[in-house]
C-alpha cells in the first residue's frame, strides 16, 4: 500500500470498510463493482445567480411584488418557457447542489493555513445557501407529485409550490 492509501484507511476506516464490504458481498452476483468511481460532470450554467445587496432599499423589493419576495435573499432562478419535465427539475437540483457544494467548501484557492482555519468553522446552514426558484409556464400534476411539490397558498399564493425543506427549492 502506498502512504496515501494508508492515510485514507486510517482517516476514513468506515468508508474503506464499507467499500470492501460491498465489493465482497456483490462478487457472487456477477455484476460490476466500481470502487471510488470518479464522476466527470459536464459544465453546467445557472440561468441567473442573484446576490442581493444589503444596501438595497426594502421598498425596491416590495415594488417587484412576489418576485421581490423571492429575490430578497441569494437565489438561483431557472425559467422555462415550455412545460416543466422531471428531467428539468433534476438538472436544476444538480446545479443547486453544485453551487451549494462550492459554497460549503469555500474557495479552493485559499492558502493551506487559511483552509485549516475555515475547516474548523461549521458549514453553512441551509438558510445561508442560495435558494432555487424554478419558473415554468406550466407543469403537470404528475411532475409536481413526483417531486413532492406542495402548494404554499398561505405564504406565497396560488401557483407557487414548495418542495421538501432539504431541496431548498420552490417552483
Amino acid at each position: 500500500m502506498t502512504p496515501v492509501e494508508t492515510d485514507n484507511i486510517t482517516q476514513q476506516p468506515f468508508d474503506q470498510f464499507s467499500k470492501q464490504f460491498f465489493n465482497e458481498l456483490f462478487k457472487p452476483l456477477k455484476g460490476g463493482v466500481k470502487i471510488n468511481y470518479e464522476v466527470h460532470a459536464e459544465r453546467r450554467y445557472v440561468d441567473v445567480y442573484w446576490l442581493p445587496s444589503k444596501k438595497a432599499p426594502k421598498k425596491d423589493f416590495k415594488a417587484l411584488g412576489l418576485l421581490g419576495r423571492m429575490v430578497s435573499s441569494t437565489c438561483l432562478l431557472e425559467p422555462f418557457r415550455s412545460p416543466l419535465q422531471k428531467d428539468d427539475i433534476k438538472n436544476c437540483f444538480l446545479k443547486l447542489l453544485m453551487v451549494h457544494s462550492v459554497a460549503e467548501k469555500g474557495n479552493n484557492a485559499q492558502p493551506k493555513a487559511e483552509k485549516q482555519k475555515t475547516a474548523q468553522q461549521p458549514t453553512k446552514s441551509l438558510t445561508q445557501l442560495p435558494y432555487l426558484w424554478i419558473f415554468a409556464t406550466s407543469v403537470s400534476n404528475a411532475v409536481l407529485n413526483s417531486c413532492c411539490a406542495q402548494p404554499n397558498l398561505a405564504d406565497w399564493g396560488e401557483g407557487v409550490y414548495g418542495l421538501p425543506e432539504i431541496c431548498h427549492t420552490g417552483d
